[in-house]
């Protein structure tokens, strides 16, 4: 059973790679090709699109994973069929809000959005054939579905390179949308299964109290990233916001291993609270220890990084980047250490206590980031991020722990005659 974990973890960070590579990939031919005020639409676009994609995981995938993944084969093919029917029909919904925004706004940004509206629902059910592959444990098949995904990006974008397509935002994000179309429609095939489209109502009355809660969480954080953003820039400067920026994108291989244990482990932690809620902390704890020792190592090697190798990546950006590079190694380590705790939560299906602590850790990041920026510009934000991490690992922790609690709690109180006493409401990932 642990080589199969470990098998199925191995494929889930090839298939994070792919999928980050993606996105990379897209993002880095747009920087080089468009003017900047379209790539500034471009960004913009991007930036619609993950909001969507985090909304859909909320809603739909997510409590897939959290309710179906160990059930038995029928019942786990009719829930992955209602959650990819959901997803169609929500990314309808989203994409058409994308296009009527795109055409009211009209200009770069307008025909960005339209561009985005159009291939919506191509993103987010390639998307969630993905989390589907990964609950049920075909890892590979997420793998190979990702990479067809790329490599029909690399074919499509090559003609644009050669004049057969025009370069521009609109044009290279339906590219990027159609490679997830080929995606969506394989895993089709893939999945042998027919999603359920009318069920998109009853997935998210019946999941309320995951989805509306997970959804909530993504979009608070997400609130709060921008808005920490936009105090940098207006506190301490443009020049600060860019080196803190900097400083993540020297980051990004951790941020690629970080997101895919995020992926790969919450079925498996789902897994095995199926077996043991105490087999479930172990496993959170050995997780976090372990991407911690990753964040550790990796900011090592950051932080020693030659001068040279620094400014032929970055170029005059590294003096400002490296300045802050400490601290951003600190913040990294506190969300390695967190990531156990918050898929330990979602396995547990306790999505109140972890909205609950996300919202704690919210302002904590507001005040340090800008306040941090008002007083020691970037290298002041920096260490606002830094303590707001590591603080937040300690609450991610404790809610973690009185989740276990609560549940232990829980059985004990089955395991008596329930007519003599009154069962306490404790969150259970019991579909």
């Amino acid at each position: 059973m642990k080589k199969a974990a470990s098998a199925r973890a191995a494929w889930g960070l090839i298939d994070q790679v792919l999928s980050s590579a993606s996105n990379f990939f897209v993002s880095g031919l747009a920087a080089h090709s468009l003017a900047p005020g379209e790539f500034g639409a471009f960004a913009l676009a991007f930036a619609v699109y993950l909001l969507l994609l985090g909304v859909s995981r909320s809603l739909c995938t997510e409590p897939l994973a959290i309710r179906y993944t160990a059930q038995e084969q029928a019942v786990f093919d009719a829930g992955a069929r209602r959650a990819v029917g959901s997803v169609t029909v929500l990314s309808l919904l989203l994409g058409g809000v994308c296009l009527a925004a795109g055409l009211l706004i009209g200009g770069s940004v307008g025909g960005a959005l339209v561009a985005l509206g159009v291939v919506t629902p191509a993103l987010l059910v390639q998307d969630a054939w993905r989390y589907v592959f990964f609950a049920s444990g075909r890892v590979r098949s997420a793998v190979l579905n990702d990479f067809v995904w790329v490599l029909a990006q690399v074919g499509l974008f090559g003609l644009m390179a050669g004049g057969a397509l025009p370069r521009s935002g609109p044009i290279m994000i339906v590219v990027w949308g159609v490679g997830a179309g080929l995606g969506a429609v394989l895993g089709l095939r893939q999945s042998r299964l027919v999603p359920a489209w009318s069920g998109l109502p009853g997935w998210l009355r019946e999941h309320s109290d995951l989805g509306g809660r997970f959804a909530g969480e993504f979009i608070a954080a997400a609130g709060a990233v921008h808005l920490v953003s936009f105090g940098i820039g207006a506190t301490a400067g443009l020049a600060a916001a860019g080196s803190i920026r900097g400083a993540l994108l020297v980051f990004g291989p951790l941020s690629v291993i970080l997101m895919a244990a995020g992926v790969v482990l919450l079925p498996e932690f789902v897994r095995n609270t199926r077996l043991s809620v105490d087999v479930l902390a172990r496993n959170a704890r050995a997780a976090s220890w372990v991407l911690l020792a990753l964040s550790v190592v990796w900011g090592l090697v950051c932080l020693a990084t030659p001068a040279s190798i620094g400014q032929r990546l970055l170029g005059q950006n590294w003096p400002g980047v490296r300045s802050v590079l400490p601290q951003i190694a600190l913040m990294m380590c506190g969300t390695g250490v967190s990531v156990g705790a918050t898929l330990g939560l979602r396995a547990l299906g306790a999505a109140r206590r972890s909205l609950r602590a996300r919202l704690s850790i919210i302002p904590v990041t507001i005040v340090g980031g800008v306040l941090g920026a008002a007083l020691w510009d970037a290298a002041g934000a920096a260490t606002g991020f830094a303590v707001a991490s590591i603080t937040g690992g300690f609450i991610w922790w404790r809610h973690f722990r009185a989740a276990v609690a609560e549940w232990h709690l829980t059985a004990e109180i089955q395991s008596m005659n329930p007519a003599d006493i009154d069962t306490p409401q404790v969150e259970s990932p019991t579909p």
